[in-house]
C-alpha cells in the first residue's frame, strides 16, 4: 500500500489478503494519527467462503510461495556454510533465518546452521 499518512479514516480490502498478518499490517495504515477510523474487508458470500475469483486469487500466490520455497531450496543447497548476504541470496537466506537454519551475524554476513531443508508451505 505504501501509504504512511496520518489522517487516513478508511482502509478498504477489495479481496481478503492472503495472509492474517498482513491484513493487521495494511489496516494499521488508518488513524496514525490517535482518531477514529474505520478498516472494511468485503467477503464473497456470507458463509464465509471465497468466490471463485478468490481462490484463484488464493491459489496464485500459494503456487508463487511454493515456488520461490523450491528455488530458495535449491540455492540454499549451493551457498557456503558462511557468507556475505546479496541481491542474488537474500530470498534464500530469508527462508533460511525463517526457519531457524541460518543466524545473520551482522547485516551483511550469514551463516548456516544444517540441516539445509526448507519446507514449503501447506
Amino acid at each position: 500500500m505504501g501509504i504512511n499518512q496520518p489522517h487516513v479514516r478508511w482502509v478498504v480490502h477489495f479481496h481478503a489478503p492472503l495472509l492474517l498478518s498482513e491484513y493487521v499490517q495494511e489496516i494499521g495504515r488508518a488513524g496514525r494519527d490517535g482518531k477514529g477510523s474505520i478498516a472494511l474487508m468485503l467477503a464473497s458470500e456470507p458463509t464465509g467462503w471465497l468466490d471463485p475469483e478468490d481462490k484463484q486469487r488464493q491459489r496464485f500466490f500459494e503456487e508463487k510461495m511454493r515456488s520461490h520455497y523450491t528455488s530458495a531450496q535449491k540455492l540454499a543447497q549451493k551457498l557456503p556454510i558462511q557468507g556475505e548476504v546479496n541481491s542474488g541470496n537474500a530470498i534464500a537466506l530469508s527462508l533460511l533465518a525463517s526457519s531457524n537454519q541460518l543466524e545473520f551475524l551482522d547485516p551483511f554476513h550469514y551463516q548456516i546452521h544444517p540441516p539445509v531443508l526448507i519446507q514449503p508451505p501447506k
